[in-house]
């Protein structure tokens, strides 16, 4: 994953100089990417997967563009990344209870969509407890990034499959939070 990042945004850097050049800092593409994220929830709840798909994957970009703007403008911050981290657990949920409000008559879904809110939550607490223990813990397929690919594909595939789709999402979160789990206990019990 560290690589696939390395290469992409090597592959932006004249994006970077860009908005390095009109003054743009990381902290304008976090708030910018936490405003226009809640969009694609108001196309989930009127039932627009596609375009919620579609408006999830773009507007995902903003995410790793302010990561990417900081590290080129050497602006790394303690704050920026509390804030960029706070800023996606609140888009997720609010993917996440957008989806419970579509499918609110569906018991089923709503318990798979439930869990999958659940469980992904999970793998980024389980990252951030582990590092405030000052231990690495990353292993597993459903990093965050891998998260929002999976639901804006599933979105733009359809309405009608994507519940089908997101019990192979919940299986993925899963298995990425146990192996996190796993990792945790084998370097913590040392």
């Amino acid at each position: 994953m560290k690589n696939l990042k390395k290469a992409f945004e090597d592959k932006i850097v004249p994006l970077l100089k860009f908005l390095n050049k009109i003054g743009v800092r990381p902290l304008h593409l976090t708030l910018s990417g936490f405003i226009f994220s809640l969009i694609p929830a108001m196309f989930y709840i009127k039932g627009k997967f596609f375009l919620a798909g579609i408006l999830l994957l773009l507007f995902s970009l903003f995410d790793t563009l302010d990561g990417a703007l900081a590290r080129y403008q050497n602006s790394i911050t303690d704050f920026g990344a509390f804030l960029d981290s706070v800023t996606d657990r609140i888009q997720e949920a609010t993917i996440f209870l957008s989806l419970i409000y579509f499918y609110r008559e569906k018991l089923a879904f709503l318990l798979i969509i439930f869990l999958s809110f659940l469980f992904s939550f999970l793998i980024s607490y389980t990252r951030a407890r582990a590092e405030g223990l000052n231990y690495k813990v990353k292993k597993g397929p459903m990093e965050r990034e891998e998260r929002i690919v999976f639901l804006g594909v599933s979105s733009i595939i359809g309405e009608k499959v994507f519940p089908y789709l997101l019990i192979l999402f919940l299986i993925l979160v899963i298995i990425t939070f146990i192996r996190r789990m796993d990792e945790a206990y084998k370097i913590m019990k040392k």
